[in-house]
């Protein structure tokens, strides 16, 4: 794992974060953010994308039908469960579901093994469900294409530049 991408991820949801609706909504914000990324790193035109409105499901039909790799094909299965978690919490006021949280976890365990973080040797104490959002938004991170820019090839974008893309998006 990245320690920008680390670093970024904590920025925006930090460790002592450990309600749980909190961590799926921020979560699920920071990979759709990724997500779009990874889209708008596939496509000629991207900046037509970017200035669209584009449900998270479609971003997930759109992205898996860009990817030829099989060995990140459990992703797409994992941003859905992700989405579906992140719907549970949002448009219900029952008591948080434990079951969905475990059923993601156990998947994203079961397809990237399990992740510890650790930051100078110590480690990190996130909530299960913070870490297994992570193994996939760095997991999706790691997937982005190489682009030519300039006529050099540049790496993958941390989340600070694709969460400043949205941020300008959103002053249009």
């Amino acid at each position: 794992m990245n320690i920008d991408h680390l670093n970024s991820y904590i920025k925006h949801l930090p460790v002592e974060v450990k309600d749980r609706t909190l961590i799926v909504l921020k979560g699920h914000l920071l990979l759709e953010v990724a997500l779009k990324e990874y889209i708008c790193r596939r496509v000629a035109y991207p900046d037509r994308i970017r200035k669209k409105q584009i449900t998270f499901p479609s971003l997930i039909s759109f992205a898996s039908s860009l990817e030829g790799n099989q060995k990140d094909a459990w992703l797409w299965e994992a941003l859905k469960k992700v989405n579906s978690l992140r719907n549970n919490v949002a448009h219900k006021l029952q008591q948080y579901d434990r079951q969905k949280d475990r059923e993601l976890i156990d998947y994203v365990n079961a397809n990237d093994g399990l992740c510890v973080v650790e930051v100078d040797d110590e480690i990190v104490a996130y909530e299960p469900i913070a870490i297994s959002i992570l193994q996939i938004f760095d997991s999706l991170i790691h997937a982005f294409p190489e682009t030519k820019d300039s006529g050099k090839i540049n790496g993958p974008v941390g989340l600070e530049e694709g969460l400043q893309a949205i941020i300008n998006l959103a002053r249009l």
